[in-house]
């Protein structure tokens, strides 16, 4: 989705996220790798090939005599990778940009690399007192092009996402009282592994995905319902890309994250911040019409918006 909506907006892109992507370059080299985690208990030698294959993919960009540096190199969760590939990467262009759309509180060793870069951005506004580093805050945001993808709206209202343990008592908390005022909610939850898939006990509560979805199938899917559930990340307050998405979609949200109310999108009519609002009004929300939003606001929250802020 990044790849294809920067292009449609007008950006000449070279994308690293498959480059870097590693095979192993022979059968011969996996068993090996096998032999010593098994052997020497050595677990760092897979990610060592890693490091080496990706710096090396790297360093033949920019030796590459018909590379031209890039104006900009955005990075997304830099912590995913190699602290030593990062720092080759933001030389392939003028400006490198970090966006930290996990909390840092969640993920600290971020704050190794911010050193790398020219910007950073936060969308949890508590990350911006985290450090000494000059961050600036920056929301999530809507793909442009989200309306392609969606489907007539017959259903209540769904959860889509994957299985994270602290989120589950909320999500049941949520569909028990749901229920209680006829409504019907759909979870619908992708586990990292069949053993975690099959040692989930909320069997009866809960649509298992048998795999993960894409974005495009995720967005066909929850279009599908009136209404949306966010459960929000206990490390974090920052805004998921739910909120957004639902903004561009018209759809109406549960969420228990208090912290919208301080947008300028938020309405009551179109969010219900569990824990906050009554449970007695949610048939009333859930089969009233999406309040309209201002264009101009709609437009604030865009992915093409979002470039320009992170690129000026």
């Amino acid at each position: 989705m990044f790849l294809e909506n920067t292009i449609e907006i007008g950006y000449e892109v070279l994308s690293l996220s498959e480059k870097l992507k590693f095979k192993y370059p022979s059968n011969l080299l996996k068993f090996f790798n096998g032999v010593r985690k098994l052997l020497f208990k050595d677990k760092n030698y897979k990610k060592r090939l890693i490091k080496n294959y990706q710096l090396d993919v790297v360093k033949k960009i920019q030796n590459d005599k018909y590379y031209t540096i890039a104006e900009y190199a955005l990075i997304i969760r830099p912590d995913l990778w190699h602290h030593e590939v990062i720092s080759e990467v933001v030389k392939l262009a003028k400006v490198s940009v970090c966006y930290q759309w996990d909390g840092i509180k969640r993920y600290p060793d971020v704050v190794n690399y911010f050193s790398l870069f020219t910007k950073i951005y936060v969308f949890d506004p508590k990350d911006l007192y985290q450090t000494n580093f000059n961050i600036k805050l920056l929301t999530n945001f809507y793909f442009d092009n989200l309306s392609s993808f969606i489907q007539e709206a017959t259903r209540q209202v769904c959860y889509i996402g994957t299985f994270q343990n602290n989120r589950i008592t909320k999500l049941l908390e949520i569909k028990k009282i749901l229920k209680q005022y006829d409504i019907f909610f759909d979870i619908f939850l992708a586990f990292n592994s069949k053993k975690e898939a099959t040692s989930f006990e909320y069997t009866e509560d809960v649509n298992i995905l048998q795999q993960s979805l894409s974005y495009k199938q995720m967005i066909g899917l929850s279009s599908k319902y009136k209404v949306i559930v966010d459960v929000q990340n206990k490390f974090h307050e920052g805004l998921s890309f739910r909120h957004f998405e639902c903004l561009k979609l018209e759809k109406k949200i549960i969420t228990d994250n208090a912290s919208v109310k301080g947008y300028d999108f938020y309405k009551s009519n179109n969010v219900f911040v569990f824990g906050q609002d009554n449970p007695a009004n949610l048939s009333l929300f859930i089969n009233s019409e999406f309040e309209k939003i201002n264009f101009k606001i709609i437009e604030k929250y865009s992915y093409q918006n979002w470039l320009r802020d992170i690129f000026v």
